[in-house]
């Protein structure tokens, strides 16, 4: 199922932990958003990326911190699709 939603973001900071890289990445109109790759993902800080993101597997909050009713039903061992 290829039911994304697609944004760029800039890539400001990355960690590599072995089997995996943690990135964080500008998001617009909000604050950054953390990414998990495969370890062996070559990404850098400034790059910038193709975050593809299921309803199915975000949580959204309002500005005091209380999340949003969930509109998508959620898939058992979905993974987030990220392009670099």
């Amino acid at each position: 199922n290829n039911n994304l939603s697609y944004v760029n973001s800039t890539v400001t900071f990355v960690e590599s932990l072995g089997s995996s890289t943690q990135a964080y990445c500008e998001f617009p109109s909000s604050e950054d958003v953390s990414c998990l790759f495969d370890g062996r993902t070559r990404i850098q800080s400034g790059d910038t990326i193709r975050l593809g993101i299921p309803a199915t597997a975000t949580y959204l909050f309002d500005t005091s911190g209380r999340a949003a009713k969930r509109q998508a039903q959620a898939q058992p061992n979905q993974t987030t699709q990220v392009a670099a």
